[in-house]
């Protein structure tokens, strides 16, 4: 029998299994945990794209609404194209034509103007537009 001086203070190897986690499973988790980051960056990224997306697509409707109620609250629209350019960069077009009925309209004293209006954003890539038609002539105005 040994003196208890030469004994190791501690836990003994039993055979049995300690608890804790292997450098495996560090990894793995770590890797998964990594993973979760990940995509989440991507969702946050997406979300960005998606609202400046938006916000465009509101400046260019909004502007092309502006343009296009210029063009209609004449009495009679000048025909023809005009462009120009916004304070925030968004470049537009405003077209006026006569629209072709036929002879039944001309025959009653009315003329149909359509107004396209495409507004362009200010890198360029993207252009939305807005079509109408508006009808003016005597009849018209004695039924409203």
């Amino acid at each position: 029998m040994k003196p208890e001086i030469f004994k190791r203070p501690g836990p003994r190897f039993t055979g049995e299994a300690q608890g804790g986690f292997t450098l495996l499973e560090v990894m793995a988790a770590l890797a998964i945990a990594g993973f979760g980051v990940l995509m989440a960056l991507q969702l946050f990224s997406g979300g960005l794209n998606s609202a400046k997306a938006a916000r465009d697509y509101t400046a260019a409707v909004l502007h092309a609404e502006e343009k296009m109620n210029e063009a209609l609250l004449n009495d009679a629209p000048e025909e023809g194209v005009r462009s120009g350019a916004a304070a925030d960069g968004y470049e537009w077009t405003v077209a006026v034509d006569r629209y072709d009925t036929g002879a039944l309209a001309y025959d009653r004293g009315i003329i149909i103007y359509r107004v396209a209006v495409k507004v362009r954003n200010p890198e360029g890539r993207k252009e939305y537009a807005l079509e109408t038609l508006k009808v003016y002539g005597k009849e018209v105005r004695r039924k409203l």
